[in-house]
C-alpha cells in the first residue's frame, strides 16, 4: 500500500451550483482551516445554544467540534507522513471543506482494526457552503483516492452528547449529531456500536459524549455511489 503522505489526490467537481477543485493540504492553507475550524466550535460562550434541543445551532443538527486545532497544530498534521488531509476549494481557491485522515486512531477498538484500514477524524464545511454536498464529496474523493491506494476499509465515529458542565453545573443532553450520522448510512457505513464515554476538558468547561462508530467498504461506497448517479469520476473529473 502507498504510504498516506504518497496519496495521488487532485481533480474538480462539476455541480449544478458550481464547481470546486480538491487537492492535498498543504501547510499555508492551515489559517483557513483553522477559520473553519471556529465556525463549528462549542466553547463556553454558545454552549447553552448549541447543546440546546430545537435551537437552529443545535449539536444535533448542525454538529460541532469540541476540540480545536490552532494553525500551528493544523500545519503539523498536515506534513504528519500518518496524515492525509483532503481540501475543497471554491473557483477562486477558498477552501470550501477540508477532510482529516489518518493511518491510526487509538480511541477505535483493536478488533477492527486492519492493515488494510485507514481512520476518519474530522471532516468540516465551511458554513456558506451548507447543503452543499461537500461533505459527501469529500468523503466520495478521499474513498476513491484510498482505494486506488490499496486502503479498502475506513472506521470512523460519531458523537452523542451525553452531557456538559459550566459553573460547577451538569446539564444532561441527549444530542446525536444527525447530519454525520445519516451521512455514515447513506454510504453505506456499517453500525459497529458504541464505544465507551469519554470525557472531553475545555476551558471553563467539560463535556462528555458517546462515540458511535462506524465501518466502511470503500468499493461498496464507491458503488452506491454510482447506484444513485450522484456523482462520475472520469480521470479526476467528478460530475454531480
Amino acid at each position: 500500500m502507498i504510504r498516506l503522505q504518497n496519496i495521488k489526490y487532485s481533480g474538480k467537481v462539476y455541480t449544478r451550483q458550481g464547481d470546486f477543485y480538491y487537492r492535498r493540504a498543504m501547510a499555508g492553507d492551515a489559517e483557513k482551516i483553522a477559520e473553519m475550524y471556529s465556525e463549528c466550535a462549542i466553547h463556553r460562550g454558545n454552549c447553552k445554544e448549541r447543546l440546546k434541543r430545537g435551537e437552529k445551532e443545535a449539536f444535533d443538527r448542525r454538529g460541532g467540534m469540541y476540540l480545536v486545532p490552532d494553525r500551528e497544530g493544523i500545519e503539523r498534521e498536515i506534513e504528519n507522513p500518518h496524515s492525509f488531509w483532503a481540501l475543497f476549494t471554491d473557483h477562486e481557491g477558498e477552501p470550501a471543506g477540508s477532510f482529516w485522515f489518518s493511518d491510526d486512531n487509538p480511541e477505535i477498538p483493536a478488533v477492527l482494526k486492519q492493515t488494510d484500514t485507514v481512520y476518519p477524524r474530522e471532516i468540516l464545511v465551511k458554513r456558506e457552503y451548507a447543503g452543499r454536498k461537500i461533505g459527501t464529496m469529500l468523503y466520495y474523493t478521499v474513498f476513491e483516492a484510498m482505494l486506488k491506494a490499496g486502503y479498502l476499509r475506513s472506521v470512523c465515529e460519531v458523537y452523542r452528547t451525553i452531557a456538559y458542565e459550566t459553573d460547577g453545573i451538569r446539564y444532561s443532553v441527549d444530542l446525536l449529531n444527525k447530519p454525520s450520522y445519516i451521512d455514515m448510512l447513506m454510504m453505506g457505513g456499517r453500525y459497529e456500536g458504541c464505544g465507551l464515554e469519554k470525557e472531553i476538558c475545555l476551558l471553563e468547561m467539560k463535556v462528555w459524549v458517546e462515540p458511535h462508530i462506524f465501518s466502511f467498504l470503500h468499493e461498496k461506497t464507491m458503488g452506491l455511489k454510482q447506484e444513485a448517479s450522484c456523482f462520475t469520476l472520469q480521470e479526476g473529473i467528478w460530475q454531480g
